[in-house]
């Protein structure tokens, strides 16, 4: 679909709200149209198995703004186009390893909010020059909305409740309620991972709350039924 109207490929990626700090992210869901290349192959994988989503710059602005917004390599070092928003350091790098790889010199990306809470965006990337960019988005801003809305379709069929479930859960929260449905002590789970007490209960507590309980036994409870225990991202 994209690819007819200009750009490399498309893709949907998506965040379940609430999210405690950008360090908490768990990884988005992804749901792409076809694309080859080594370049993006070694992104992708990069992306979401180094944690390199936590510097997206497209997450930030989708979860402040449903106003599409375009991004280019030959625009002002570290501005998104139309939004006033200033990457910083680490996201300017970030962008520079983008096009590097991959050959993306810039692209299109519309956000998306769902009624459950989830968030997140379609980014349309593409090789055109900004003033080819800005003619695209000039050309095919209802084509590309539509596909925005057929990937939000697509996705709707998976958010269930189990799923959200595991997406609202970061790994290490996932990690600490799984050493305490083992019978270990918050001071044992600290120890295993190699924490403090402290940061164990933080988890904890996020946990409880992404899962709507009131208690560490409830959370538990919650999880296991919802099918989390034993699997982390």
């Amino acid at each position: 679909m994209a690819h007819e109207l200009g750009f490399r490929t498309a893709a949907c990626l998506l965040w379940p709200a609430p999210i405690a700090s950008a360090q908490d992210f768990p990884p988005p869901w992804v749901l792409g149209e076809p694309v080859s290349g080594a370049g993006i192959s070694r992104w992708s994988a990069e992306y979401l198995g180094r944690g390199k989503y936590r510097l997206d710059f497209g997450l930030r602005l989708s979860r402040e703004s449903a106003l599409p917004f375009l991004w280019s390599s030959e625009y002002r070092p570290g501005v998104i186009l139309g939004t006033g928003w200033n990457l910083s350091p680490q996201q300017l790098h970030l962008t520079g390893e983008v096009s590097r790889l991959t050959g993306m010199r810039g692209g299109i990306v519309v956000p998306i909010h769902v009624a459950n809470g989830a968030f997140g965006y379609v980014g349309f990337p593409s090789t055109e020059p900004l003033t080819g960019l800005l003619q695209l988005w000039e050309d095919c801003e209802d084509h590309l909305l539509g596909i925005t809305h057929r990937f939000l379709d697509a996705m709707a069929g998976h958010l269930d409740e189990c799923s959200m479930r595991r997406l609202l859960l970061s790994q290490h929260e996932t990690e600490c309620l799984n050493l305490l449905a083992e019978g270990r002590t918050l001071a044992q789970a600290a120890r295993a991972l190699g924490v403090s007490p402290s940061t164990v209960r933080f988890h904890l507590y996020s946990a409880q709350e992404k899962l709507g309980t009131d208690s560490r036994s409830h959370a538990i409870a919650r999880a296991a039924t919802a099918g989390l225990l034993g699997q982390l991202h």
